[in-house]
């Protein structure tokens, strides 16, 4: 027999990239391809978990019938239609701080989310490839722990932006202080002027750019000129 692990180190062990302490990320969800502000993003989300609770999540009909519904309401909400919007995505904490997949085990809402062997076949990726999945910012952990940030809204669009992270670490030469003041500067802009990042990008090789090049990859990703200066750029 094993012995068991303390408490702390099972919650230590508990936290991934996906789901940190006290923020998470559901980019691959479609989350930031809603064309929301924060607020309105709040409400759907509200809306999501509240709808979602309701369903009789034994009865697959219904369950089919509520994701095909909330899939055509997300067709007019969306920036890129490429990019799918899971209607399962909604709060899965208690003080709604944290978004994720209102179907996964841990951390589901629903009061029958433990009677069935794997819920997340009601979506539209099926559980195979949703429990399967990492992202490539993820699989390399881009984003240390140690780079507090503090809105899982914020989260979502930098944890599993692959690109601007590599950029940024490259720019900075992995200063994570100089990460995070440069993520705490601009935290309003991005928060005004969503990013719609899936994590499913395609990766761009900054090996052999000069700092000027990085910078312009840094605005290019980010859409907006201001988001650079001298002040952060040195």
């Amino acid at each position: 027999m094993t012995k068991e692990e303390p408490e702390e180190t099972k919650k230590e062990n508990s936290q991934t990239y996906c789901q940190r302490k006290n923020v998470s990320c559901s980019a691959c969800c479609g989350i930031n391809n809603l064309d929301f502000d924060e607020n309105r993003l709040r409400e759907y989300l509200t809306k999501n978990t509240t709808e979602f609770i309701n369903i009789n999540l034994l009865n697959d009909k219904e369950a089919v019938r509520y994701r095909m519904r909330k899939e055509k309401e997300n067709q007019k909400l969306i920036l890129k239609q490429e990019v799918y919007v899971c209607p399962f995505v909604g709060w899965i904490d208690e003080t709604r701080k944290k978004t994720g997949c209102l179907l996964h085990s841990t951390g589901s809402p629903h009061k029958d989310i433990g009677r069935l062997k794997n819920p997340q076949n009601y979506s539209f990726y099926g559980h195979s490839i949703c429990q399967s999945y990492d992202c490539p910012a993820k699989s390399k952990n881009l984003l240390s722990e140690r780079i507090k940030i503090n809105s899982s809204f914020l989260y979502s669009q930098i944890a599993p932006n692959y690109n601007l992270l590599s950029a940024l670490r490259f720019l900075f030469k992995d200063n994570e202080k100089d990460i995070e003041d440069f993520i705490k500067k601009n935290s309003k802009k991005l928060s005004k002027n969503r990013l719609p990042v899936d994590s499913f990008e395609e990766i761009i090789n900054i090996k052999n750019k000069t700092k000027e090049e990085i910078e312009s990859l840094i605005n290019s990703l980010l859409k907006k000129e201001s988001y650079l200066d001298d002040e952060i750029c040195l």
